[in-house]
């Protein structure tokens, strides 16, 4: 358990700093590009990680802490930007060393109290995120927490046994939040902007996404390219991947109006455990005598989607109050009861202040439920198995192309018809437009 923590807070010792350089690049694209990252599958970045030869000794563990570091950088970028202006400024810190404040208090102060406790809270948030990463982890032997717990339930430990070994892991992750719920106490005035750029960022950012992405898509790609006829042979996923969309389309919606209410919205901690602690506690709560008759039904694997994609939503709901003003959505609201054309004119107004965002917004969920790979193994029924479940398990015999074409047509096909959808979104906008 200590081994896991450390490698916890490396990892997110490297994702916040990663995220510090990006907020100092000050690029408005940057947090598209992130998105990205965290809605990439992380089967398919361990996948094509897992493949590299002379992975041995030490070397895994590196990768893994590498890779998970990159893809926890839009953890730690989100969990800085929602952290409130620091209640002490740099002009009081000074003050405070001026008036011979102790050096050792000015520095807690400066962590607990001024800007740097935004950066320190975004490190606590990510560690607890990455204390929990299971995928990675499992597919480069890296014998992590998370890891431990699913082996352990697929060797047929039970149920009740895996959750209480998961107990103390547990309590390390609520520790850290907690302790991170303490420091965003208070609120101060913004800080200035900041003046100086950074390229540093622009560095991370293209290595993030070589390293997340399209590295892993171009193996993938090539891999599956080799033997493309056995590719098609052997593709039958169909049944696996409608369920998958199903799921990810369902829990999705289901995330994005619960955040909207204040009562569940704050309730988004625990889906930040992780899919394996989400998969088993719900896999627990579902054998009460009164609930049961849930066993075997797609509602707990909605559920555990649902509250593993709650922290993003209400991310997301934030951005999209972001990207509309006040005086807009009035201006909106007066013109949606008026004439034909003044409603028309609301329609391209509502999309132009956020609606288009928050159709975005959602997608990305339904691709981080797409993505899910523990909770799903645990709770789909027997008769709707999702897709990258299906596939890790195969994961196991080795490497095909066969393999691989699955994988990619699986990552693919959510994109596809994203891809579809954005395109008759931008029609439609058009088309109101010019009505």
């Amino acid at each position: 358990m200590p081994a896991d923590l450390v490698r916890a807070l490396l990892i997110a010792a490297l994702a916040t700093s990663g995220a510090w350089a990006i907020r100092r690049a000050r690029l408005p694209w940057s947090p598209w590009v992130l998105a990205l990252w965290w809605c990439t599958p992380p089967l398919l970045t361990a996948y094509a990680w897992a493949l590299l030869p002379g992975l041995i000794g030490p070397w895994p563990h590196l990768l893994h802490g590498l890779l998970a570091g990159f893809r926890c950088v839009p953890v730690a970028a989100c969990a800085a930007w929602a952290v409130a202006p620091a209640p002490l400024s740099p002009a009081g810190l000074h003050a405070a060393k001026l008036a011979g404040i102790p050096p050792w208090r000015c520095g807690w102060w400066a962590l607990s109290r001024g800007e740097s406790r935004r950066w320190l809270v975004a490190l606590l948030v990510t560690a607890t995120v990455a204390f929990a990463e299971f995928e990675l982890a499992s597919r480069l032997a890296v014998g992590a927490w998370a890891v431990r717990l699913f082996d352990a339930q697929a060797g047929g430990t039970d149920l009740q046994s895996t959750l209480v070994a998961a107990l103390p892991g547990i309590a390390v992750q609520l520790a850290m939040l907690g302790l991170a719920l303490l420091l965003i106490r208070g609120r101060g005035e913004p800080a200035e902007p900041l003046r100086a750029r950074c390229g540093m960022g622009l560095v991370v950012l293209g290595a993030g996404t070589v390293i997340v992405l399209l590295a892993p898509l171009g193996v993938v790609l090539i891999d599956a390219a080799r033997d493309w006829r056995g590719v098609v042979e052997h593709l039958v996923i169909g049944r696996a991947l409608v369920a998958t969309l199903v799921f990810a389309t369902g829990a999705a919606i289901a995330a994005w109006l619960a955040a909207g209410l204040p009562w569940i919205a704050s309730a988004a901690v625990p889906g930040l455990a992780g899919s394996l602690v989400v998969g088993l506690t719900v896999a627990t709560v579902i054998r009460l005598p009164s609930l049961d008759r849930l066993i075997g039904t797609p509602i707990p694997l909605l559920i555990a989607l649902t509250v593993l994609l709650l922290p993003a939503a209400v991310v997301g709901r934030a951005l999209v109050a972001a990207a509309a003003t006040a005086n807009g959505r009035h201006a909106a609201a007066l013109l949606a009861s008026g004439t034909p054309a003044q409603r028309r004119s609301a329609r391209i107004l509502g999309l132009d202040l956020g609606g288009r965002t928050a159709l975005r917004v959602i997608a990305a969920l339904g691709l981080l439920a797409a993505g899910d790979c523990a909770a799903s193994a645990i709770l789909a029924p027997a008769d709707m198995g999702t897709a990258l479940p299906l596939l890790y398990n195969f994961m196991h015999y080795g490497r095909s192309p066969a393999l691989s074409g699955r994988l990619l047509v699986t990552v693919a096909t959510p994109l596809v018809i994203l891809a579809a959808g954005e395109l008759l979104l931008a029609a439609w906008s058009r088309w109101c437009r010019r009505g």
